[in-house]
C-alpha cells in the first residue's frame, strides 16, 4: 500500500529531526542537550517538533533505535558481501567505530545498558538496545567461530574469544572519548584487530 503524501511528509519529518539530534546530542549529554537547539538545528518550530516526538525522552529513544537499525542494516549489508570471516570482522569493526564516533554522548548510555545486558538486568529505559545485543553478539560469536574454523583464531572457548574482543572495542573507545580524543575509524580498527589476532592467532 502506497503512503499517503500526509504519511511521506511525517516520515522525512521524523528522519530531519533525528538527524538534527544525532548532531545536538554528538555535541551534548542528554542532561544538557535541549528541545529548543533540536528545533533550531532541524529549522522547524517547537509545535512541529513536538508533534514528531512528545518529549526528549522520547526522542532521544527513538534516536538510540534509528542508530541502532542503521548498525544492522550496514551489518546485514557486510554480511551479504563477504565470505572471508576476517573480512567481515573488519568491517563489523568498522561499523561499530562508525557507530560512535560522531554521537560520542551515545556511548555512556550504550555501556550501562550493557552492563544491564551482561549482568541480566532488565532495560528500564531502552529495550531496543537489549533486543539489538542479543541479535547482534549472535551474530558476533558466529562470526568469530567461523574464523577458528578458517585458522586465524586459538581453538580457545568461544566466549572467551568474544569476550577479549569486546572489551578491545570498548577500551579503544573509552580512551578516545575520555581523553576527548578525535576517533580515526581506520586507525582504530587496524589497531584493534591487530592486538585482538596477534593475542588469539595460533602458534604455528
Amino acid at each position: 500500500m502506497t503512503p499517503s503524501r500526509k504519511e511521506r511528509e511525517r516520515e522525512l519529518r521524523v528522519r530531519l529531526v533525528l538527524e538534527a539530534a544525532e548532531k545536538v546530542f554528538g555535541k551534548k549529554s542528554y542532561e544538557d542537550a535541549s528541545m529548543l537547539e533540536i528545533a533550531k538545528e532541524a529549522q522547524l518550530g517547537m509545535q512541529s517538533l513536538y508533534n514528531t516526538f512528545q518529549s526528549k525522552r522520547d526522542l532521544y529513544e527513538s534516536l538510540v533505535t534509528y542508530r541502532i537499525s542503521k548498525f544492522r542494516a550496514a551489518m546485514d549489508e557486510v554480511f551479504k558481501k563477504n565470505e572471508d570471516p576476517l573480512e567481515a570482522l573488519r568491517e563489523w569493526t568498522t561499523e561499530h567505530f562508525k557507530t560512535f564516533a560522531d554521537l560520542s554522548a551515545f556511548y555512556p548510555v550504550f555501556l550501562k545498558e550493557r552492563f544491564n545486558y551482561v549482568w541480566g538486568f532488565k532495560s528500564r529505559s531502552l529495550p531496543a538496545l537489549t533486543v539489538a545485543f542479543q541479535k547482534e553478539e549472535k551474530r558476533l560469536v558466529g562470526l568469530l567461530e567461523k574464523a577458528q574454523r578458517a585458522g586465524y583464531l586459538k581453538p580457545v572457548p568461544i566466549e572467551q574469544v568474544k569476550t577479549v574482543f569486546v572489551g578491545l572495542l570498548q577500551s579503544r573507545l573509552e580512551y578516545h572519548f575520555l581523553n576527548k580524543k578525535p576517533i580515526e575509524v581506520n586507525q582504530c580498527v587496524e589497531e584493534t584487530l591487530s592486538i585482538f589476532l596477534d593475542g588469539l592467532k595460533p602458534q604455528s
